[in-house]
């Protein structure tokens, strides 16, 4: 079937995003990891290659020491190779060059103390690529790296040499390059095992290599009975391949000591989608243009530059880098289903290790809280960020509005929103707030279901002056004006916003001056988001008056207090309060989004709304606390 001097790779990969939901961890272990590597030990003589994604290991090992018991016993009769990789799956190429190899050096040690062998070799997550990851490889040990067969084709690589290894350098580094086939045909779940070797056999040469590999986890949003059916088939073609005693099957660790002819190559930046294919489109273009994901990046890159400066501390060194490389993870800054920056689950991991790894840059009894002035997000502009003992609040100048509110005793970040990626919420007039006090100015009051409401004012757009600032102060204050083009007179309004930082929590105080006539209508608008893992309730008062808030619905309100609380544990209750300095009319909403045909809560919204008479000045005020104990 296949010409001389051939080699056939056969490998497995499987993977899911740090912070991945336990049921999603147990039915993808029982239902498709099991019975592939029981088949596999079954079949002796059958050598794969498989992958286990850092992440995966590390969420599988407390309860599943059976498993890599199993997974050595077959490395030791060597059977299968054990690849390495990233341990978070991190994109190398924006990641600190000391993450980068801390990351690979990381998954290596794992694979090493548990199953007794170094890995050579290294799966490419993401597939994405950059020359200057060349000498990370290296430098953390690899030889050679799997490589996508589809940045070859999109490289400009004909199809006569797309299966054949390469060696790429980089520095004086180099690494060798063995192309696997990204996109298996689409009938393959339904082919015969000969027709499906058949079709390669008929596009490989003499001394050319093939190498296929089955992502697993991609079965997860398939249906139950596609799952199967993929399942069925995979078992079915390892018995296949152990009763077809003539095929070359080798790992990639024998291929890579015994061929000695590569052929030198560089590329270009690429990046894998997630159909398969290639694109030019460095992937950091995603995170600057996707502001979820820069900010992201942004916390990331600020926390790893906390971590850098801890000195004499090396245990508490150590322990703050490795809670950086588990916010690093890949999947979050991707658009992908799990993990991807859509996923609140992984969202909210990612933050809350970021948020981990910055607690344990602070020394005990030596922090004292501050407002930093710095370009957070490199947009060019300072952002403010107010860290506490127990709270951070980042604001930005932009709209003067918090982009990031952090609870430190348990790492949360309560703006870790995301607006609609793929629809979910019917009404495109309404665009998620994405951050905690966008001011808005309507001409029309806004009711529970208003559609095609337009702020007539730009606040929210606004770089905000600011008028005091000082780094150990705990108030910093703004002002804007806009003006109004409500009728064919020209109006006013004059805005200034007061932040005051409290120990757990914050107010913020508004004093809005309109100089005009009609009658409008101020806004500020905000999101929130609440830790996926726990069961919320809500809970509203106006007044004496109170009633219970179902947070799956939208509605209308007056109030001036909103609870909103979980009970994580006997022992532990926590709430998020917001208070109104005078009950307002309130529309509350839910922003739901579908991905892969699964519901996702993004974000939870919040717009108070306030009469502003002609010729008048209003004062109006909202604090939050964030913290133990039940609502009042």
């Amino acid at each position: 079937m296949f010409p001389d001097n051939f080699n056939l790779i056969i490998g497995l990969l499987h993977s899911l995003p740090y912070g991945t939901d336990s049921t999603v961890i147990s039915d993808y272990y029982s239902n498709i990891i099991k019975p592939l590597v029981s088949k596999i030990y079954a079949r002796r003589n059958v050598p794969l290659c498989v992958y286990y994604s850092g992440a995966l290991l590390e969420m599988l090992e407390p309860e599943n020491g059976a498993f890599f018991n199993v997974i050595r016993e077959i490395s030791d009769r060597k059977q299968i190779e054990i690849l390495g990789g990233c341990f978070y799956e991190s994109l190398l190429p924006f990641v600190p060059r000391p993450e980068r190899i801390a990351g690979i050096e990381k998954l290596t040690t794992f694979i090493r103390q548990e199953f007794g062998k170094r890995p050579r070799g290294c799966f490419l997550g993401h597939g994405v690529w950059s020359q200057e990851i060349v000498p990370v490889f290296s430098t953390a040990g690899m030889d050679y790296v799997l490589f996508p067969d589809s940045h070859l084709v999109y490289a400009g690589i004909g199809s006569a040499d797309i299966f054949k290894p390469y060696i790429t350098e980089h520095d004086g580094k180099t690494l060798k390059l063995l192309p696997y086939v990204t996109r298996l045909p689409d009938n393959t779940y339904s082919s015969r095992y000969d027709d499906f070797l058949a079709f390669f056999a008929s596009r490989v040469k003499t001394g050319s290599m093939l190498i296929l590999l089955e992502d697993t986890s991609s079965w997860l949003g398939l249906s139950v009975a596609d799952k199967k059916k993929r399942l069925v088939w995979w078992e079915g073609f390892i018995d296949f391949l152990s009763n077809k005693t003539d095929l070359p099957l080798t790992l990639p660790r024998d291929f890579s000591k015994s061929h000695m002819d590569y052929t030198a190559l560089h590329l270009p930046e690429l990046v894998l989608t997630k159909s398969g294919k290639s694109t030019g489109v460095y992937s950091g273009d995603y995170i600057s243009r996707r502001e979820e994901a820069r900010l992201l990046y942004s916390k990331m890159q600020y926390v790893n530059t906390l971590v850098k400066q801890i000195r004499r501390d090396r245990s508490r060194k150590k322990t703050a880098k490795e809670d950086l490389l588990r916010g690093l993870s890949g999947h979050v800054y991707t658009n992908n289903m799990p993990g991807g920056i859509g996923d609140p689950v992984a969202r909210f991991a990612a933050y809350s290790a970021l948020l981990d790894a910055e607690n344990n840059t602070r020394e005990k009894g030596i922090f004292m809280p501050s407002v930093v002035k710095t370009d957070f997000d490199f947009d060019g502009r300072d952002e403010f960020l107010y860290q506490g003992n127990e709270l951070n609040v980042y604001i930005k100048q932009k709209g003067a509005c918090v982009f990031e509110l952090d609870y430190l005793p348990f790492s949360w970040n309560f703006m870790a929103v995301c607006s609609v990626l793929n629809g979910g919420t019917k009404n495109n007039s309404y665009r998620t707030p994405r951050f905690f006090a966008e001011d808005k100015i309507y001409d029309n009051a806004p009711v529970e279901n208003s559609k095609d409401l337009h702020d007539i004012s730009g606040f929210s757009e606004t770089i905000y002056d600011i008028k005091k600032y000082s780094s150990d102060s705990a108030e910093l204050l703004f002002s804007a004006q806009a003006e109004i083009r409500k009728t064919k007179k020209k109006s006013y309004v004059v805005l200034s916003k007061k932040y005051v930082f409290l120990k757990t929590g914050f107010s913020v105080i508004y004093t809005l001056e309109h100089k005009g006539e009609g009658k409008l209508f101020f806004s500020p608008d905000f999101s929130f988001f609440l830790p996926p893992a726990y069961s919320w309730l809500g809970h509203i008062k106006n007044g004496e008056e109170s009633s219970e808030l179902i947070l799956s619905k939208d509605r209308a309100f007056i109030a001036d207090d909103i609870s909103l609380y979980n009970v994580a544990s006997k022992r532990k209750i926590r709430n998020f309060n917001i208070r109104f300095s005078y009950p307002v009319q309130t529309r509350y909403k839910i922003i739901k989004d579908t991905m892969e045909d699964k519901s996702l809560t993004q974000a939870y919204c919040l717009s108070p709304v306030i009469p502003l008479e002609p010729d008048s000045t209003i004062d109006f005020a909202i604090e939050i606390t964030v913290g133990k104990g039940l609502p009042d």
